[in-house]
C-alpha cells in the first residue's frame, strides 16, 4: 500500500478527498484519528513503556487537541475503529495492570525491584508485539514532522485524489515539507 504526506494545514482544515482512505471508494463517513504533533509523540513514546499512567493523560490530551477527521467507509471505518478499541483496552488492562502489580511487587514484598521490572518489561513486549501486527494492516500514522504526518496503508485512489486536488488549488501551505514537489513521494519506497 502506498503512503501520503499530509500537510498540517490539510489535517486542520479537512481538505481531505472524500474517498475512503482505505479502498477509495466514495464515502461521508470518517473515523477521528489522533495525530501527534512531535512533542507529543515524544512525550508519549516516552511514557509508553515507562509511565502508563503519564501516558494514558498525554495520550487523552493528545486526542483532545490534536484529533482529524479521515475519511473512511463504514467496513473499514468498523475495522480500524476495532483495531484502537482493541489495543486502547488490552493497553489498559494488560500494561497499566502490569505496571502497578510490578511497583506494588517491588514495594510489599521482599523480590528484588529488578525481578518485578523484568516481569513488567516482558508485559509490555508481550502487549506490543501483537499491538504493532494489528495495526500493520490498516490506515496509519508513520512519521510526524512538524510540517505534517505520514500516513501509510492509503489506496492509491486516495493519494491521486488528494495529488489532483493540490494540483487544481496551488496552495503553497498544502505541499508538504519543503513546500513543491520534491516531498510528495507517496509511491516510493522509503
Amino acid at each position: 500500500m502506498p503512503t501520503v504526506l499530509l500537510t498540517t494545514h490539510e489535517l486542520r482544515t479537512g481538505l481531505l478527498p472524500r474517498l475512503c482512505a482505505r479502498c477509495g471508494e466514495p464515502t461521508d463517513e470518517f473515523v477521528r484519528m489522533t495525530v501527534p504533533t512531535p512533542l507529543s509523540q515524544t512525550a508519549l513514546g516516552f511514557c509508553l513503556p515507562l509511565c502508563p499512567p503519564l501516558f494514558l493523560a498525554v495520550a487523552l490530551l493528545s486526542k483532545k487537541w490534536s484529533s482529524v477527521h479521515l475519511p473512511m467507509c463504514r467496513p473499514h471505518g468498523e475495522d480500524w475503529r476495532w483495531r484502537d478499541r482493541l489495543t486502547s483496552t488490552a493497553y489498559l488492562w494488560v500494561v497499566c495492570v502490569g505496571y502497578l502489580a510490578a511497583i506494588a511487587v517491588g514495594i510489599f514484598t521482599d523480590l528484588d525491584p529488578g525481578v518485578a521490572a523484568a516481569g513488567y518489561l516482558f508485559v509490555w513486549v508481550m502487549w506490543m508485539v501483537p499491538a504493532v501486527l494489528i495495526w500493520t494492516e490498516t490506515v496509519r500514522v508513520t512519521k510526524v514532522t512538524r510540517w505534517g504526518v505520514r500516513l501509510s496503508g492509503v489506496d492509491p485512489a486516495f493519494v491521486a485524489a488528494i495529488r489532483e486536488d493540490r494540483a487544481r488549488a496551488a496552495d503553497p501551505a498544502r505541499l508538504p515539507f519543503h513546500g513543491d514537489v520534491r516531498d510528495d513521494y507517496d509511491d516510493q519506497p522509503d
